[in-house]
């Protein structure tokens, strides 16, 4: 579907965006459950092993393995940690869900491009249902790729049959906004609600359309 009257599509990340990533407290539940003895090595490992796995690639126990190996974890359970690296992202940001939702009704066509692993995308569809509003939902474990892949963002903007040159990418993530600069979309980083409308303040509106009911 085409942008109407001329307004920009926007394409959202989830995380920092619409959704809270973990916080200090939950990143010291996750190291507890993993049995985490060198923190900064952990999360080192943690990063770089995120993408096969945010692409659907494999399972939380291979992906959880590997893990291991890499950190030098010797005994947790797979199931406990799990538990708390899903726990952590499952809360939105309840400001900028109201203003995603104020867009649509504006006008707006409004997507999400998010980096998650199956089992996370299964929860946060089942708790976040105004997922279901949205235009299009890329989830990088549904297609195959994760950001900062080209081909992640090709998907999000064809997603909203749309073109990188009518579309913006907001995204908390510097790495994931630089990504999308690469393939020619309009993309910033930002810190919230406020920081969304400045940009926006400068692209073309139109009256807001009847509300859903």
């Amino acid at each position: 579907m085409a942008k109407i009257g001329g307004m920009p599509n926007v394409v959202f990340s989830l995380y920092g965006v619409l959704l809270e990533g973990p916080g200090p407290e939950d990143r010291q539940r996750i190291e507890a459950a993993a049995g985490v003895e060198d923190p900064e090595a952990f999360w080192r490992v943690y990063s770089q092993l995120r993408p096969e796995y945010e692409a659907g690639l494999i399972s939380d126990k291979q992906w959880w393995q590997k893990v291991a190996n890499r950190a030098g974890l010797v005994e947790f359970s797979i199931a406990e940690a799990v538990a708390a690296d899903f726990g952590a992202r499952l809360d939105a940001n309840e400001d900028m869900v109201a203003y995603a939702e104020q867009l649509i009704d504006e006008g707006h066509q409004v997507g999400v491009l998010a980096n998650l692993p199956v089992g996370l995308a299964r929860l946060v569809r089942a708790k976040h249902t105004w997922l279901g509003d949205l235009a299009a939902v890329a989830m990088s474990c549904d297609i195959g790729v994760a950001k900062p892949d080209p081909r992640a963002y090709a998907v999000a903007v064809d997603a909203l049959g749309a073109t990188v040159k009518d579309t913006l990418y907001f995204d908390a993530n510097p790495s994931w906004v630089a990504g999308a600069r690469e393939v020619g979309l309009r993309s910033y980083l930002i810190s919230g609600v406020p920081s969304v409308k400045q940009v926006l303040a400068t692209e073309p509106r139109k009256a807001p359309r009847n509300k859903r009911g």
